[in-house]
């Protein structure tokens, strides 16, 4: 789903409106008969294992512009945009002793992970451009960035005896992530003589 808009406030003024919202995400089914021997000595082992794989989430864009014209070819604009993701990563493995013909299973072992992620991420940036005579123009702009992340981890396994989930908290683990940038960039441009060039800065933290 997507949607926008564009308001002309008057001639030098324009506001642009957009934003999107959708799902994204995939199921995976895997079964997997397994033979295992030894040499010399002779131990054949057969096992069947089912492996499901189930990412998913959901995301949204969205993006705010105001452009402002002094005049042609100089102008100043202003973005903002916003961007999320909050989608769960899980995978469930059922690992099982067969006989000789991958019948007849018993379960050797069954876990299950999750990971679910939440992340932001905001910028906010504008860039000024100004020409200088016929062929000339300076630029200059500045951006911040603000991207933050959280992540849970979690692994069940299952009690073979009751058939109940237990979580182990060895393999708990859960992140908090940040990360700020800023940034900022000056250029000059110009022909001399049909010969183009451009000199700059740019530096970020």
């Amino acid at each position: 789903i997507k949607g926008g808009a564009d308001f002309y406030l008057n001639e030098k003024n324009t506001l642009t409106l957009s934003g999107e919202y959708g799902f994204w995400g995939f199921n995976l089914e895997m079964d997997a008969n397994n033979f295992e021997y030894t040499d010399p000595v002779s131990s054949d082992i057969y096992k069947n294992s089912i492996s499901i794989l189930d990412i998913g989430g959901n995301w949204i864009n969205g993006s705010v512009i105001f452009d402002h014209d002094f005049k042609k070819d100089h102008d100043l604009v202003t973005t903002f945009t916003y961007s999320t993701w909050d989608g769960t990563n899980s995978t469930d493995v059922d690992e099982r002793d067969t006989d000789d013909q991958w019948m007849n299973p018993i379960t050797l072992f069954h876990y299950k992970s999750n990971r679910n992620d939440v992340n932001n991420d905001i910028r906010f940036k504008t860039d000024y451009t100004q020409p200088i005579g016929n062929k000339s123009k300076i630029e200059a702009g500045l951006q911040v960035r603000y991207f933050t992340l959280n992540s849970l981890y979690s692994l069940d396994n299952m009690d073979l005896e009751t058939n109940d989930w237990v979580e182990d908290p060895e393999f708990r683990n859960d992140m908090d992530f940040l990360r700020i940038i800023n940034s900022a960039y000056a250029t000059f441009s110009s022909n001399f003589k049909g010969i183009q060039y451009q000199i700059g800065l740019r530096g970020e933290y």
